[in-house]
Formats: structure tokens, C-alpha cells, sequence
């Protein structure tokens, strides 16, 4: 009787215990599947908006773009990795943390991937535009049906043998659209790195990274006579408080472009100490050449956003550009040093100290352009409420006469905008071809 009772006892403990662990099993498979719901509707969305000039994130080069198209088929890989360790693992256990990760990493790598080529296709008006953003769409559509392809209702539906092989065949899907629009981007890349085959990318890429430091160097010398002069020289309608402010953001974010530079300096040397194995320094830039071309390319555009930055600082110093220039300028050192980050951590080993140190870099030099930015702007809110109408003190006719005034200044302002607009896509047509 005492036996049979324990057996009994056992036996219900082991159903218990097998009602909770399929009762995990379930709420983890619930949350799976709801993000890959969320990555497919994310990425929907982007892909309907590739063609819509709203929400452009300005001047991208074809190497930064090549860049993340390898990050994308990197982490296309990691992916479908750990999706293949958690189908091992019977769909269940803790094998789904990797897996959600790296379904947000991938997805985030996607959504940028369109980003970059709504900015590259904005600048062309052809058959090539037309071929990128078509190529982008079925990319947009293999990742769908890749990831519906791993809901669990799909999974548990088939044997475990046919549960690796929906991954591994979603990934080579995805890998062969990736390839497809690295050869599309062929005919946008720049002829710099082709015209210079005898010099090697790591000579090249050395020259760029001591380049641009010296353009920051430079221009943290020259921030430092500009503050010298400010103290003698205060334009009209401007006064010492405000100088300074401006000088103390731009040397700021001066600074801060100096610690980041450094810091993908070290997270590109332990990249390639970590990974070249054998081979030489030169040899590993050789087989990586999308990413270092990528780097290349994003330190030239910090260097020429790290000038543009001082000579307008300079300009509305001495009264002969507006605060509006100022924050364009720092807008555009925010989105180049985003792109050397971006292109630095392709390849950076997550959580590794020269990775930490790149971020927090990064963080800081976007903390000190959204400050540059806030305080013009709040200058700008200064002078407007200094020279504003109390408009409750005008007649009707005058109300009226000022509001036909301001409707023929808004008329006028929209088309000067989108004049401006034209202006600059033509410009940009022509943005990523170097001189030799």
C-alpha cells in the first residue's frame, strides 16, 4: 500500500513537472513568434516607404552601404545559427535567448540596409534607382517569408530534420538577394579604390584615420584662436555670452570626434588582430575590402563634416553665416561619425572592451550635437520673440494685410524649398565621386 502510494505520489510529480515544462514551452514559443510578427511588420513598413522622400537620413555613401550589407549577411548567419541550436535543443530549455537577439540584431541590420538605399536611390532618377529599390523590395520579402517560415506552428508541423533545413534554405535565400543588390551598388561605388590598385587599402586606410586626425587637430587649434579673437571681436547683435556658447559646443563636440576616432582606431586593430590569424595585416584588409572601404570612406566624411563644422562655427562668429547654417553642420557631423561607428562595429566583438569604449564614444558626440543644435535654436528663440508683432494691437485690415503677407511668404519659401531640394539631389548625384 505505502509503495503504490509513493509510485502514485511519483507519477502525478513527473505529469506536474511535465504540464509545467510544456506550459513554458508554449508561452516561449508564444513570444518567439510574436517578435518575429513584429521584425516582418517593421520591415514591411520600411520596404513600403523606400521610395518616399520622407524621412531621409541625408548623404550615404555606396561603401558604407556595402558595409551594411555585409553586416546583414553576417548576422543573417548568426541568426539562422542559433535558430538551428534552439530547433536542436527541442524548442525549449534556455536556448532562445541567442535567438531573440539575434532576430532583433538582423532585423535592425535590414531596417538600415533600406535606410541607406532609400538615401542612395534619392540621389538617381534611372533604371539603376529603379533596379535598387525593386532588389531592396525582394529582400524585404525573402526575410518575410523566412522568418513566417519559422513560426512554430510551421516548425512543429514537420520533422526536426525539416525544421534545420527551413532555416538553413531561408539563409542562402537571404544571402543570394544580399549578393544581388552588392552587385546592383557596383555601379554607384566610387572609382577612388579601383583607380588606386597599387595602393594597398591598409596604406590607405592609415593615411585616412592620420588624415582626419589632424583635421580634428587642426580645428581644435583653430577653435582655440577663434575663442582668443571672440574675447577682442563681439559682432553687432551679438554678444559674449552667446560667442562663447558656440565656441564651448563646437570644442565639445571637437573633442568628443577625437575620443571616438581613437576608439575605432582600437576597435579596428583588435578586430583585425582577432580575426587576420595567420595572415598579414594587409592580407586581411584584402579579404575584407567592403569593409575596409567602407571605414575609408566614413573617415573622409568625418574629416570633411569635422571642417565644415568650424568654418560655419567661424562664419557666424564674425556675422557671416546664420545659426541655421551652424545646425546643419552639426547634423552632419552627427550622422558621418555614426557612420564610422556603424561601419567600425561590423566587425567589433560585442561587449569587448575596444567595442564599449566605441560606444560610449558615440554617445558622447551625438550628446554634444543634440547640445550645439539646442542651444542655437534656443538663440534663435531669443531673436524671434525680441523682434515679434503683438499682432493684438493691429487693426483688422492690418491683421488681414499681414496674413496675405505671410501666406505670399510661405508660398514663396515652398517653392524656394523645393528648388532647394532638386539642388541637392543633383548634388548628390555627383556626391561619391572622388577626385583622384
Amino acid at each position: 500500500m505505502m509503495q503504490q502510494a509513493l509510485d502514485d505520489a511519483m507519477l502525478e510529480l513527473a505529469e506536474q513537472q511535465k504540464a509545467v515544462k510544456l506550459d513554458a514551452s508554449t508561452r516561449v514559443h508564444s513570444i518567439l513568434d510574436t517578435l518575429l510578427k513584429l521584425s516582418i511588420e517593421r520591415l514591411r513598413n520600411s520596404a513600403f516607404s523606400l521610395d518616399s522622400p520622407i524621412n531621409l537620413v541625408g548623404s550615404v555613401s555606396t561603401e558604407y552601404l556595402g558595409t551594411m550589407l555585409e553586416k546583414a549577411s553576417h548576422l543573417s548567419t548568426q541568426f539562422s545559427t542559433s535558430m538551428t541550436d534552439y530547433i536542436s535543443d527541442d524548442m525549449q530549455g534556455e536556448a532562445e535567448t541567442p535567438v531573440i537577439r539575434d532576430l532583433v540584431e538582423f532585423t535592425d541590420s535590414v531596417d538600415v540596409i533600406f535606410e541607406c538605399v532609400k538615401a542612395v536611390a534619392a540621389d538617381r532618377k534611372d533604371e539603376v534607382q529603379d533596379i535598387l529599390i525593386e532588389s531592396s523590395r525582394d529582400l524585404a520579402k525573402l526575410v518575410e517569408l523566412f522568418l513566417e517560415s519559422l513560426f512554430s506552428t510551421e516548425l512543429l508541423s514537420v520533422e526536426l530534420e525539416e525544421r534545420t533545413d527551413k532555416v538553413i534554405n531561408g539563409n542562402i535565400n537571404v544571402q543570394e538577394i544580399l549578393q544581388d543588390l552588392m552587385q546592383v551598388i557596383e555601379v554607384f561605388r566610387s572609382p577612388v579604390i579601383s583607380s588606386k590598385e597599387s595602393e594597398s587599402l591598409e596604406t590607405m586606410l592609415d593615411r585616412e584615420f592620420a588624415n582626419t586626425q589632424a583635421v580634428i587637430e587642426k580645428a581644435a587649434a583653430l577653435l582655440d584662436d577663434m575663442s582668443s579673437k571672440a574675447q577682442l571681436d563681439v559682432q553687432e547683435g551679438m554678444s559674449l555670452e552667446v560667442n562663447d556658447a558656440i565656441l564651448s559646443s563646437a570644442s565639445s563636440i571637437i573633442n568628443a570626434i577625437r575620443a571616438l576616432l581613437q576608439a575605432c582606431i582600437n576597435a579596428q586593430k583588435e578586430i583585425v588582430r582577432q580575426g587576420k590569424g595567420s595572415q598579414s595585416r594587409a592580407s586581411f584588409y584584402k579579404k575584407n575590402n567592403r569593409w575596409t572601404e567602407g571605414l575609408i570612406s566614413a573617415s573622409k566624411q568625418v574629416a570633411y563634416a569635422t571642417g565644415v563644422l568650424i568654418r560655419i562655427a567661424d562664419g557666424v562668429l564674425g556675422g557671416k553665416n546664420t545659426s541655421e547654417e551652424l545646425i546643419v553642420a552639426s547634423n552632419e557631423v552627427a550622422a558621418s561619425t555614426a557612420q564610422l561607428v556603424s561601419s567600425s562595429r561590423v566587425k567589433s566583438d560585442y561587449m569587448s572592451k575596444a567595442h564599449m569604449d566605441l560606444e560610449a564614444a558615440s554617445k558622447e558626440v551625438n550628446s554634444c550635437c543634440k547640445s550645439l543644435v539646442a542651444k542655437v535654436k534656443s538663440l534663435l528663440l531669443v531673436e524671434e520673440s525680441a523682434s515679434s508683432i503683438d499682432y493684438s494691437q493691429l487693426s483688422t485690415h492690418e491683421n488681414r494685410t499681414a496674413e496675405l503677407e505671410q501666406q505670399v511668404e510661405i508660398l514663396k519659401l515652398e517653392s524656394a524649398l523645393s528648388l532647394a531640394r532638386k539642388r541637392l539631389g543633383e548634388i548628390r548625384k555627383f556626391s561619391y565621386i572622388e577626385e583622384d
